[in-house]
């Protein structure tokens, strides 16, 4: 069984990446970055007084995950991960919170099943699904991958999902839901 890692509607903080990132390099092309960047990448967010940062943000198709999130993945099984240090600027408190990652999913897999989604087409091969049905025999078993149909949805196995509702941390996560996907 997998799911769409989504956005919670409880999370409306969007970081905005300070860093000077070279046009050349995607985070959503499901390839290893190897073009040299920042030590540390830096965003700023304009933060609701009283709660804390979510431990999932996206911008500009860049996955930014707590230091949390990215420990409970890879203890989950989650090995295709490249991971790039950030800090992020808290603009209305002037505070660092610097236990950030971008987190850059290697592996795009091409899994929808085209005649049970229901979508538009943006471009010839990507697509916008307002329903998407994946064909599990694709997949292969991999526990987190870039959708290749639509590369800025992020699937998700649920033993991840188990994983993480299991643990005793899972409680202080915040800031991304799941949507359950119709599998053949």
């Amino acid at each position: 069984m997998y799911y769409e890692l989504i956005k919670s509607l409880d999370n409306s903080i969007i970081p905005k990446c300070l860093s000077n990132i070279p046009m050349e390099v995607s985070f959503i092309a499901g390839r290893m970055v190897d073009v040299k960047l920042d030590s540390l990448l830096r965003f700023s967010v304009e933060k609701m007084p009283g709660r804390r940062l979510p431990d999932y943000m996206t911008t500009g198709g860049m996955l930014v995950f707590s230091s949390r999130l990215v420990e409970m993945l890879n203890t989950a099984g989650v090995n295709n991960l490249q991971l790039f240090p950030a800090v992020i600027v808290i603009n209305n408190s002037n505070t660092v919170a610097e236990d950030y990652f971008v987190a850059n999913i290697i592996g795009v897999i091409s899994c929808a099943d085209m005649a049970r989604s229901e979508f538009t087409e943006i471009m010839p091969g990507l697509y916008e699904f307002s329903h998407l049905a994946i064909e599990l025999a694709q997949t292969k078993g991999q526990k987190l991958f870039r959708l290749a149909e639509a590369n800025r949805k992020t699937l998700i196995h649920e033993d991840v999902i188990q994983y993480i509702i299991s643990n005793p941390l899972s409680p202080e996560l915040f800031g991304f839901d799941l949507r359950e996907l119709e599998q053949a």
